[in-house]
């Protein structure tokens, strides 16, 4: 069979030569498939039969099938770029799975009708080498330089298409990416540090760059030889500013409790904001001479380019309470558009020599910008019909000097999506962004609370819809969620040792935010139209399931929440504009009860408040970048006071714990978010890195937690 014929071609090469591991994970899938078993090619079932592990073989535990993937994917790929280039049959391993796909080039015959894969696809297969890669002119091979020469930047068409250019798992996500300015590579930055990519061969190479740190912006100087990488340490989540060298030197920290770096087009210079993103400075491209020239005040400012002179820089400002976040728990794709207003953001320019502001202010909401040598700018913006779709790509043509637009902008033929990291190579035919996916999960750990830790952590939602946690039943045993596997919104139950989830209301509505009254006999929670957080009702149900009732109308209150057993009953909350929140009773017999408190209006996202396990205070964040606190509210009057916490800004997510000796909150980093917890000292300890918020169990035993599976790689932009 010529499949087979194909394979021992295959394992003949001289790319498997060195590979008999390889050799022996290739024979065994592709005989699997043509016996019609590609379904049954898990995980576990390689890691036994090729790598002999045994049959308790955990592969979250030792990930060796997934690694050597990687490397069987990248090796396929070389032997089909080389050797295997005019072979009738191709076989390739596409990711997310291990079944192989037998493509025919000619009219073979193959094993099972397969559909053709288009090319790009085996391109996204990279070579991964974790060595320094000296890349000056006498590091370059003579191959490397004839496949830059022949390689032909994007073509021009009616549709701009993405394409994906790297291969990283969840674990391992992208962090951020540039092209160069000839289009020839790529920089991006992971989990595990600054990789460098020839986009035409997919060689890829480890750079040298500081340690424990996660980068969240990389930008080329105008040379093409070294990097400007902003990020943050990871233990004390302190920013920074490094220069990455491509020819082998180590890192050099340019500027300390700095963000954002833009290095101005001709080299010479350095544009980057302080930590809180407050203010805009400018120095030598070696850190030298630095001096501010914008200061925002209260406001968010973010560096979009250089002016194509050199003498202005742009940059968008606002008050913002931050980017909308997709991995965020209180946000999902498709449902819940209604969260905290996010401010327009106001495109101007500065004089980089005297510090004069641009008379003018442009409304473009300009999140990440680029531009070419001949002045042509594309920038990314909220979608303007539904911001849950994520992001549209649009164009202007600047001014020279001021870097402002000549006109009003034009949307490109791209359908919005979750991306950032715009990047342009100098003649704006290469663009590049990193593309994120993501759906929430509910997770179940075991909480031990001196010192604080989470063990035992295990997934308890096991499809792939977008689910939230927000109550226990009474006896700690099962977690009640909201899902939307049905396409809305309905609430479930799920004990912490089953594999099944009990259905609890089911309408055509949405159907969340669901509290466990502290007598145990009632399920409240909010329902609100398909697709909608708000206006909503608040509704109950029995927590054995049954008829529900309508307990306040549609909008008459923004949200509610329950004590724990034994605790005062439950709140509901309503806003007064932007002035005032107001907390009332709540009683799941007889609804809306007495005002109880006041307190001053700050932004908010939706869910974003707590209610003390006895019922007697309410906790708010206040969601600054600048800063972490904690307001914490007495609902008899007494007062109020704030907490706050040591070494944080922009805290979310937050819950109760069921002592009432702290909070659980979410802390946004550059891999992700990290759960916290925080005493009523403003204490933090760090429990889980890549969690959401937490609840935790009555009795104290289990937190149930919001974790996202979120997946970011650098995709290609075709048709600029």
């Amino acid at each position: 069979m010529a499949t087979r014929a194909e394979l021992a071609a295959i394992c003949a090469s001289s790319v498997f030569a060195d590979s008999p591991r390889l050799r022996q994970f290739l024979t065994f899938v592709v005989e699997a498939h043509l016996r019609g078993e590609g379904a049954q090619l898990k995980e576990t079932v390689i890691g036994v039969e090729v790598y002999g592990r045994e049959h308790t073989y955990n592969p979250k535990a030792e990930p060796i099938v997934r690694t050597e993937a990687r490397r069987l994917r990248a090796k396929l790929h070389d032997y089909y770029s080389n050797q295997g280039a005019r072979d009738s049959i191709v076989i390739t391993l596409p990711t997310g799975g291990y079944a192989p796909k037998i493509e025919g080039r000619a009219n073979e015959e193959v094993a099972k009708p397969v559909l053709v894969e288009p090319e790009v696809s085996r391109a996204n297969n990279i070579r991964r080498s974790r060595l320094v890669i000296a890349l000056g002119v006498s590091a370059l091979t003579t191959a490397g330089l004839v496949a830059w020469l022949a390689w032909s930047p994007l073509s021009t068409s009616k549709t701009l298409t993405l394409r994906q250019m790297t291969d990283q798992i969840s674990e391992d996500r992208v962090t951020t990416a540039a092209v160069s300015p000839d289009g020839k590579l790529l920089a991006y930055g992971t989990i595990d540090g600054i990789f460098l990519q020839v986009i035409r061969s997919k060689e890829t190479h480890l750079l040298r760059s500081p340690d424990n740190f996660w980068a969240d912006r990389i930008r080329w100087y105008a040379d093409g030889d070294k990097l400007a990488v902003g990020g943050i340490s990871r233990g004390a989540l302190q920013p920074a500013i490094w220069a990455v060298s491509l020819v082998g030197s180590g890192p050099v920290l340019l500027h300390a409790n700095a963000r954002d770096p833009e290095p101005s087009l001709d080299g010479t210079r350095l544009a980057y904001t302080n930590a809180e993103r407050s203010e805009i400075w400018v120095s030598g491209v070696g850190g030298e001479e630095a001096h501010r020239v914008v200061n925002g005040g209260t406001e968010q400012l973010s560096i979009l380019f250089w002016s194509h002179d050199g003498s202005h820089v742009t940059f968008s400002r606002a008050h913002a309470l931050g980017e909308w976040d997709p991995t965020s728990e209180t946000r999902t794709f498709g449902f819940g558009a209604e969260r905290a207003p996010e401010a327009v953001r106001k495109f101007q320019s500065v004089e980089v020599r005297t510090g004069a502001l641009g008379r003018r202010v442009f409304n473009l909401n300009a999140h990440q910008a680029a531009i070419t040598n001949e002045g042509r700018v594309l920038f990314m913006s909220p979608d303007k019909e539904d911001r849950s779709k994520g992001y549209q790509l649009l164009e202007f043509e600047a001014n020279s000097r001021t870097g402002e637009p000549k006109g009003e902008p034009r949307t490109l033929p791209l359908a919005s999506d979750w991306i950032r990291d715009l990047s342009l190579s100098s003649d704006g035919r290469v663009g590049t962004v990193v593309r994120l996916i993501s759906f929430p999960s509910v997770y179940v750990g075991d909480y031990a609370s001196s010192p604080p830790a989470v063990t035992n952590l295990r997934r308890l939602s096991l499809d792939g819809s977008g689910s939230f946690p927000h109550s226990w039943t009474p006896d700690s045993r099962a977690v009640i969620f909201e899902s939307d596997r049905r396409g809305n919104n309905d609430l479930f139950r799920q004990d912490v040792d089953s594999r099944v989830a009990e259905n609890i209301v089911a309408t055509p509505l949405e159907d969340f935010h669901a509290n466990v009254t502290p007598d145990g006999r009632w399920v409240l929670f909010l329902q609100a139209a398909l697709h909608r957080m708000a206006p909503a009702s608040i509704m109950r149900v029995p927590l054995a399931g049954g008829p529900t009732d309508q307990l306040a109308g549609n909008g008459e209150l923004d949200e509610f929440r329950c004590a724990l057993p034994g605790g005062h009953g439950c709140v509901a909350r309503k806003t007064l504009g932007n002035s005032a929140y107001v907390f009332y009773a709540f009683d799941p017999e007889h609804g809306l009860g007495r005002e109880l408190v006041r307190t001053r209006w700050t932004p908010n996202f939706f869910g974003d408040w707590a209610l003390s396990p006895l019922g007697t205070e309410i906790a708010i964040p206040n969601h600054s970048p600048d800063s972490a606190k904690i307001r914490v509210v007495e609902l008899n009057g007494s007062g109020e006071m704030e907490v706050a916490v040591a070494g944080m800004v922009s805290i979310s997510g937050l819950n109760w714990s069921a002592d009432g000796g702290g909070w659980f909150v979410a802390l946004n980093s550059v891999s992700g978010r990290r759960l916290i917890y925080v005493d009523r000292r403003g204490s933090g300890t760090l429990l889980l890195d890549g969690s959401g918020y937490a609840v935790q169990s009555p009795n104290g035993k289990r937190l149930a937690l919001n974790v996202p599976s979120v997946s970011s790689n650098v995709w290609g932009l075709n048709g600029l």
